[in-house]
């Protein structure tokens, strides 16, 4: 826990001095959330029990309050609104990851399912650069509903529109502008926040409770 505070306000601390207070929190936001996917599902693996490797994992989750409040008491541009909505996504995100690690059954397996909890989120949030392919070969209708996917299962978008609107427009940004056709070739349908946190924790759920009944099938019966 202490050390996700650290690193993320490291970064906060490094950027808020050679940027301006917008780029400076979605730089700090990107950088705290992907530190946040990959350390919690590694933290959840090594639990003892699920309830533990909830508590592990949680815990890195819940360490990044200590940033968000930061931020918020700035005010610049992360709102209290903004921030509640960025713990809602790492939450929603987070515990799914925590959820699939503990469909193993053991300990070697939780730890390679949590690399693949990472790489599947990191792969989920890069969908704009892999994605182009899809979305541009789509026909008609289905290119809208494909780019509309990608961004509403993307939590990296939904953390840039818990700032305030036009504070960071991340498709006029020259490196995501130069590699991805959404906002440029195809139009850009943005998702709200809440889309996102709904998908990740029906996802959640639906992975908890395979775990569970996973567990339970292994019970042997009296």
């Amino acid at each position: 826990m202490a050390a996700t505070v650290l690193v993320q306000l490291s970064v906060w601390a490094f950027a808020v001095r050679r940027m301006p207070a917008a780029d400076a929190a979605a730089l700090t936001l990107l950088a705290s959330v992907l530190w946040v996917f990959i350390a919690a599902p590694i933290f959840a693996a090594g639990g003892r029990t699920g309830l533990e490797g909830l508590f592990r994992g949680g815990s890195v989750i819940d360490a990044s309050i200590v940033l968000l409040v930061v931020l918020a008491v700035r005010g610049r541009p992360l709102q209290w609104m903004g921030a509640v909505k960025v713990y809602l996504i790492l939450a929603a995100v987070g515990l799914t990851q925590c959820a699939l690690v503990w469909t193993a059954g053991s300990a070697r397996a939780r730890h390679v399912l949590a690399a693949a909890a990472v790489l599947l989120v990191l792969a989920v949030s890069a969908g704009p650069f892999w994605a182009n392919g899809a979305i541009m070969a789509a026909p008609g209708p289905w290119r809208d509903r494909i780019g509309y996917a990608v961004v509403a299962a993307n939590p990296v978008f939904a953390f840039a529109g818990c700032l305030p609107k036009g504070s960071f427009i991340w498709h006029q940004k020259p490196l995501l502008y130069e590699f991805t056709v959404l906002g440029r070739d195809s139009p850009m349908h943005p998702a709200a926040w809440y889309v996102t946190v709904m998908v990740y924790a029906v996802l959640a759920a639906a992975v908890a409770a395979a775990a569970v009944a996973r567990r339970a099938g292994k019970t042997p019966s009296h």
